[in-house]
């Protein structure tokens, strides 16, 4: 059982960041489909907006072989072998001046031979006079647990002390602010936010969560179909949530709608029945169109998740021009859901010159209103 005190995800960017400073190589571990990947490519995206000069290179540890390293090759002109290293990563010998970040993946992953190219690549040593990690390079590694059973392999103690150790996890609400930020279905998004238990059933799939005492017939079956279901690889986390947006986004565009099936195969039977209700609910609100015709006579939705679903198609979707008439809708919403919703739009503006809605005069009427400045400062 690993006892270090496990980190946050939403707090990993800005110790990545210490690390990258200090030039310390760190791991990352966790259960499948956290974030850990994606987090170091935005830390490192980051910090090149700062240094441009500064270098992200990503390797998959866990299919590396020697010859990823470099290869051993007959010089017939001088009768001897010469080693010849790969050219994707980073050399001191090559580049000396390089600096970033290099990421290797599925990093336990690796057996024995190529743990020990590791151990002198991530050290800094030299690798047959030809290959050597740049002072500037700090490596970042990520992997699942020994108890996630995913192929991961015990590691030798002369690698793993070359390298921080630090157990990450997310918690819900960093998943939906996740998806939010991202811009996912608002269907998938929703459902995250009225159900944010059943974001990852992780623990539940693999037999890591204990049956309670007074555990229903229902309960219990659902918790043996989640196992059944877990061996095969299927469970409900955020890649398995994304799969699913995008699906949403592409059953849209060609005017289709979601079979069961599709749902099941990606979180698991339970969960996917759970979200197929929740798809039905939102198909009877109020389209975009509607809400923009009469934004002060159309129902609020007295359901949360049906409301959020609502208000991210909203921020999602009006242009500039319907800006007027969404305000008026957003307007009768009080609290939490109006600050995200306007906060969100700031943001959306930010990324697109075509939504300027900080031009616009409903913005303006906004900053003017001492409700809404009470709204955005959480009173």
């Amino acid at each position: 059982m690993n006892t270090l005190l496990p980190m946050r995800l939403k707090e990993v960017p800005l110790q990545l960041a210490i690390s990258a400073e200090a030039k310390t190589n760190i791991i990352l571990l966790s259960k499948p489909a956290v974030g850990k990947t994606a987090t170091i490519t935005a830390t490192a995206k980051r910090i090149q907006e700062r240094r441009p000069e500064f270098g992200l290179v990503y390797c998959d540890a866990g299919t590396m072989t020697p010859m990823d390293f470099g290869a051993t090759l007959p010089n017939r002109e001088k009768g001897i072998l010469d080693y010849y290293p790969n050219g994707v990563l980073p050399n001191a010998y090559a580049t000396p001046d390089w600096c970033g970040i290099i990421n290797f993946g599925e990093f336990l992953n690796t057996d024995a031979m190529v743990g020990k190219l590791f151990q002198k690549y991530n050290n800094g040593e030299s690798i047959n006079g030809k290959l050597r990690k740049p002072d500037g390079g700090v490596v970042f590694a990520d992997s699942n647990r020994l108890v996630d059973k995913s192929g991961v392999n015990v590691q030798s103690r002369a690698l793993m002390s070359r390298m921080e150790q630090q157990e990450v996890y997310s918690e819900a609400q960093d998943n939906i602010d996740y998806m939010i930020d991202h811009d996912w279905h608002p269907t998938v998004a929703s459902f995250a936010k009225e159900f944010s238990h059943l974001i990852d059933n992780y623990e539940t799939a693999f037999g890591l969560e204990k049956p309670g005492s007074n555990e229903s017939n229902d309960t219990k079956r659902m918790r043996e179909t989640a196992t059944e279901e877990g061996k095969l690889g299927v469970w409900a986390n955020m890649r398995s949530w994304n799969r699913l947006s995008d699906i949403e986004f592409a059953l849209e565009r060609m005017k289709r709608d979601m079979i069961a099936q599709r749902a099941f195969g990606n979180v698991g039977s339970a969960i996917g029945q759970q979200y197929m209700k929740h798809r039905l609910a939102l198909s009877k609100l109020a389209s975009l169109e509607e809400i923009l015709k009469h934004p002060t006579k159309v129902a609020i939705p007295d359901n949360v998740g049906e409301l959020y679903a609502t208000l991210l198609m909203l921020v999602q979707r009006t242009s500039i021009t319907q800006v007027e008439a969404m305000a008026k809708y957003i307007d009768r919403i009080q609290g939490d859901l109006k600050a995200m919703v306007i906060r969100r739009l700031l943001v959306r503006s930010q990324k697109s010159d075509s939504f300027a809605i900080a031009r616009t005069d409903v913005w303006k009427q906004w900053m003017r209103d001492p409700d809404y400045q009470a709204i955005m400062q959480g009173k």
